[in-house]
């Protein structure tokens, strides 16, 4: 959904509005699809269109890249389509703090093994929020989009404090994201969506 709105505002740049509006309706339209409002989490459906039955939310792989429902459903693109899918921004929030309230715990899932970025996110103790990892860097901003920056500051805050150090951080680097994630938090400037002008201003 991501790819979709991205290449939607490329698009919109290059003059194509009508691939543009195609791509933005592919990109609501699949979080619209896949948001299971009786879970608040993003859930995979089978061919024939139903929610899969078997749903852990703490499981890995399957639906998931490197991640569980819990690293995959806060698109970072439309914080009004997300509010609205969880009943208000107030319900939005208390969905995001309850990732960070959540036990550590995983299971390995469609991997069949436990992989590094399991043990990295349950070592960092912040719930679900696998910082270690790329999918949940954008999420704890979308508390300040969504009207809460002081829980967004704190939680941001405790995120420099457990995941760096001076000789360490959180997980992957992956071609210096993690390093970029601390030096934009500790400025209180984020992007929460690369193909996006927009920044985010913390504290």
């Amino acid at each position: 959904a991501h790819a979709d709105w991205a290449t939607a505002n490329a698009a919109e740049a290059l003059g194509q509005s009508q691939d543009a509006a195609k791509l933005r309706r592919r990109a609501t339209g699949a979080v619209e699809h896949l948001f299971d409002s009786s879970t608040g989490l993003m859930r995979p459906k089978s061919r024939d269109g139903r929610f899969v039955a078997r749903f852990p939310t703490t499981r890995w792989g399957d639906g998931y890249t490197e991640g569980s429902a819990w690293h995959h459903s806060f698109p970072p693109f439309d914080v009004e389509l997300l509010a609205r899918l969880h009943g208000g921004k107030d319900k939005l929030r208390a969905k995001i703090l309850q990732m960070v309230a959540e036990p550590s715990t995983f299971e390995s899932g469609g991997y069949g093994q436990t992989i590094h970025e399991m043990r990295e996110m349950r070592a960092l103790a912040m719930g679900q929020y696998g910082h270690n990892n790329q999918p949940c860097h954008h999420v704890l901003w979308l508390l300040a989009l969504a009207g809460y920056p002081d829980d967004a500051n704190r939680l941001i805050r405790e995120v420099i404090d457990r995941g760096y150090g001076v000789d360490f951080y959180a997980g992957d680097e992956d071609n210096g994201e993690m390093g970029a994630w601390f030096v934009l938090a500790a400025a209180g400037l984020f992007s929460v969506s690369p193909a996006s002008e927009d920044y985010v201003v913390g504290a």
